[in-house]
Formats: C-alpha cells, sequence, structure tokens
C-alpha cells in the first residue's frame, strides 16, 4: 500500500474517524497501525508513541492521513 493509518486509541473517537477509515478500506488499500482496524503490525508495540519511529515508517509511504480524534474549538494537535 501507498498510504498508511496509524491510530494511537480503540476505535472509539468522538467524530467517528474509523468510521471513514474504514468505509476508506474497502475502496482502497491502506495500511493500518495501531490499536484501530489493524492490519499491519510492528515488531515496536508502542510504535505509535514515538514520533521519531512514525516519522520512519511514515517514509515509506507516499501519502499519511492524518486526522484528529477530536472536534473542539480551540483544540491543538499534541505533535
Amino acid at each position: 500500500a501507498s498510504i498508511i493509518w496509524i491510530s494511537s486509541s480503540l476505535c472509539n473517537s468522538y467524530n467517528g474517524r474509523e468510521k471513514l477509515i474504514d468505509k476508506l478500506m474497502k475502496f482502497i488499500r491502506i495500511d493500518s497501525y495501531g490499536p484501530c482496524l489493524t492490519n499491519k503490525f510492528s515488531k515496536n508495540q508502542n510504535l505509535y508513541k514515538s514520533k521519531r519511529k512514525k516519522i520512519k515508517l511514515y517514509s515509506k509511504y507516499k501519502f499519511v492521513i492524518a486526522i484528529e480524534s477530536s472536534n473542539c474549538i480551540d483544540y491543538v494537535t499534541d505533535e
């Protein structure tokens, strides 16, 4: 796949982002790491907690899907 998505939380986001990813996965191949919609596995269980490891993994893909887990006023991302 040329697309990656990593979720650092279970499939219970406030905005339902995993529903969108699940629908997209029916039409295009998306490599999904982390505890939600997992179809790829890493030797490193805490892959999604290390910025450096994520960047290294992202570099192997053409596209990265990045969707916040919240839709809140004045929300600031954690990375």
